[in-house]
């Protein structure tokens, strides 16, 4: 959508905690990848929203960026289904990825 390929992969998903990792790959060939990930990304578990602690990766620009996303997650859930939310990419408004586990 909007000209740029994302692709989102869980990575250390813990239901007790600690850090969750996603790696994460943005494609274009068309806009320049500007964007910090930090401030336009959220996690979402069953209901509550986290924010990234940390972007380990491409630095903004270029067309190709990848890298991994790190969520510190402080509570346990016994169940959850969670969703990773890329807002204002490429001119789309909401880019939802979601799991279940």
């Amino acid at each position: 959508e909007g000209g740029i390929s994302v692709s989102i992969t869980p990575l250390n998903i813990d239901l007790d905690g600690g850090i969750w990792e996603f790696t994460v790959i943005l494609d274009t060939h068309s806009i320049d990848l500007s964007q910090d990930l930090t401030q336009i990304t959220t996690l979402k578990i069953n209901e509550k929203i986290i924010f990234p602690d940390s972007w380990d990766g491409d630095p903004p620009g270029g067309h190709h960026r990848s890298g991994k996303l790190k969520f510190i997650i402080v509570e346990e859930f016994p169940t959850a289904s969670f969703e990773i939310n890329i807002k204002d990419l490429g001119g789309i408004a909401s880019r939802r990825l979601t799991w279940q586990l």
